[in-house]
């Protein structure tokens, strides 16, 4: 494989990405300092350099990864399902990092924001933004990513969040019926 080598200045961000394709393929715990060195043209001495080594590479990559999948503030007009397709395996490398509890400090920050594009989103809808709907979007969206990562399944999850939409807006109108007590 030929690598070409990154411009000064850039050698950082070719570890990370390289860091994340090697994740992709191979899973976190097999991610090779050395060959993350050779992908991004760069000497294995950078690393520790730019990251202190290993775990700073790759809590930077699992941050990167899990930060490509903010669906929800997509504005390219891709469906939901294209951009799942297109992150499986940021999702793969997110879930594993879930997984092995080691990256919590990492993902902590990407789940908050999660919850402010799933805020920003309900608003957007007219759909109260409450931490139990914030919560039950935040489910959703998850099982949808976990059920097309790890089974392959093919529904349709744009589908699906328009329903959970509708739901909300019928839970919603129907608040607004309900006589309250001095009624």
């Amino acid at each position: 494989m030929v690598v070409s080598k990154p411009r000064r200045g850039q050698g950082s961000d070719a570890l990370r990405d390289a860091a994340i394709e090697v994740a992709k393929e191979r899973g976190l715990g097999k991610l090779s300092l050395r060959e993350v060195a050779e992908r991004g043209g760069v000497t294995h001495g950078l690393i520790r350099h730019h990251f202190g080594g290993r775990e700073g590479l790759v809590s930077a990559a699992v941050e990167i990864a899990a930060n490509r999948t903010h669906y929800l503030s997509d504005t390219s007009g891709r469906t939901l399902a294209t951009q799942i397709d297109d992150t499986l395996g940021e999702l793969r490398v997110q879930y594993e990092a879930v997984l092995s509890n080691q990256y919590q400090k990492v993902l902590d920050a990407v789940y908050e924001g999660y919850n402010v594009e799933v805020v920003n989103w309900l608003r957007e809808r007219d759909l109260p933004g409450d931490e139990t709907t914030i919560e039950l979007m935040n489910a959703l969206i998850e099982g949808i990513t976990i059920r097309r990562v790890v089974r392959g399944e093919s529904f349709d999850p744009d589908a699906a969040l328009e329903r959970f939409v509708d739901m909300l807006k019928l839970l919603q109108a129907e608040a607004r019926e309900v006589p309250g007590p001095s009624d």
